[in-house]
Parts: C-alpha cells; structure tokens; sequence
C-alpha cells in the first residue's frame, strides 16, 4: 500500500502548487520552471473540473507521479473523491464512462494524503484530529479524518468551527499542529482565502486560472534551514512566468 504521509529531507527546494483544476497550462508552467534534480513538486490536490483540460491535467499529474515519485508528489484533494461524496461542478467525472471511472478511481486513491518536511505539513484541506503524524497512516478514504483533510477550511473567526462545516479555528490549528511538531501548514482548496493567516503559519494557495492569480510557494532550504511560517517561503505568481516565456528571459531547464 502507498504511504499516506510522505516524508521528505528538508534539503534543497520543495514547491508546493495549490488546485489546478484543469488548469493544465498551469501544471506545464510548474514543471517547465522548477523540475530539477534537487527540487520536490508538491501538489495538493483539485487536478480536474472547471477548468478545460481535466483530463490531460490529471493524466499529466498520474504519469509523472508513476514515473518520477522521488521529485512529483500529487495530493488528495476533495475532487479526487467523488466516488465518496458527491459535489458540483464535476463535469470530468460526469464525463466518464464505467471503465474510464473505475480506472480514475483507482488512480486517484493511490495518492498520498500529505507531506511532511522540516516543520511543514502539507494537504489539501485542514489538519484532521490526530495525535501522531503516524496517524496519518490509518485514515481511510471517506472516513471522518478524510473528509476534515479534503473538505476543511480555516478561518480567522473564533465562532468557525465543528464537525458540521469543517470549518476551523485558530485556537484548533495551534492545538493539532502542537501536538503534530509542526510549525506551518501548506493547503489549497479555498481560493477565497488569503494566502496566509495565524500570524504567517497557515498559506492556502490556488494555482488555476479558474480563480486566479495563480500562485505556488517554494520552500528554499538551501537558503533557509529553518523555515517556519509565510515570510520563510517565496510566493511566485506564475502568470508572470508564462510573461517571461517568449521573451529574452528563458525558464530553468531540467537538469536530467
């Protein structure tokens, strides 16, 4: 069985991509500019619906994470669960037929849950009630700890939170990311949200044009050994990428 927290060395550069959701210039964008030998591409979830390219977004997303899984690393995101709680828009998995379903299914639940690296833990939604990050390894699709990890949000207000809307306070980050050893938590799934709340140690990210602006986050540990909340990372809006390319300015190159 695939395991459901990847543990990376906090060594050389890790870049974390929000949802995509079809969005496949987006992911191209990503591996054209930082898919070198030392650099980890974490995304955390959402490959399909809303945009145009669900389909080459998600088959893109599956070759490289059976092809090169020491340097791509795709997430379980709510819109890889489908086949467990319904949702709308989901024009990709409504366009599937019974075999192309069960064939995506498959796929899809064979992707981690989360990331663990230095005092960063990434996923896509909040952070499940846990003890241990060993924990991590019983969560079963579709169950409770699942459904916080997918389907959570964050929010500023104290009054959020519960198990009914899986929204989240910030007297509830502090305690699990306590009692976890980590300092900053990495997510996508809300592109309403600012980039970072509790004082830096939580970033959301949203990497598709759907919603834009389209940002990613890189965690340089070649610069920075310690890093601990937003101001430690660099927030690239890769729109201004894309503005570069064609120009005289050319994008880094694959090292392999």
């Amino acid at each position: 069985m695939p395991e459901k927290l990847i543990h990376l060395p906090p060594k050389g550069r890790v870049v974390f991509v929000g949802d995509t959701h079809g969005d496949l210039e987006a992911t191209q964008t990503v591996l054209q500019w930082y898919r070198r030998e030392e650099t980890v591409l974490v995304f955390l979830g959402d490959y399909v619906d809303r945009g145009l390219k669900s389909k080459e977004n998600l088959d893109l997303v599956i070759h490289l994470w059976e092809t090169d899984p020491r340097h791509v690393i795709p997430l379980q995101g709510n819109h890889e669960g489908y086949f467990v709680r319904r949702y709308s828009p989901a024009y990709f998995w409504m366009s599937l037929d019974a075999q192309e379903f069960e064939y995506y299914k498959q796929k899809v639940s064979e992707f981690p849950l989360a990331v663990s690296v230095g005092s960063i833990l990434a996923l896509h939604g909040a952070v499940p009630n846990l003890e241990t990050l060993a924990d991590f390894e019983t969560i079963r699709i579709g169950d409770s700890h699942w459904l916080t990890l997918t389907w959570g949000d964050f929010s500023e207000q104290q009054t959020a939170g519960g198990n009914r809307n899986r929204v989240y306070t910030k007297d509830y980050f502090d305690r699990i990311m306590q009692k976890l050893g980590k300092s900053l938590l990495i997510r996508g799934h809300d592109p309403e949200a600012k980039v970072a709340i509790y004082d830096g140690r939580c970033v959301t990210l949203s990497t598709t044009i759907v919603f834009g602006p389209r940002k990613i986050a890189i965690a340089d540990f070649t610069k920075r050994p310690k890093i601990a909340a937003a101001g430690d990372l660099e927030i690239v809006d890769i729109d201004q990428l894309t503005a570069i390319i064609g120009e005289t300015k050319r994008p880094l190159r694959k090292e392999r």
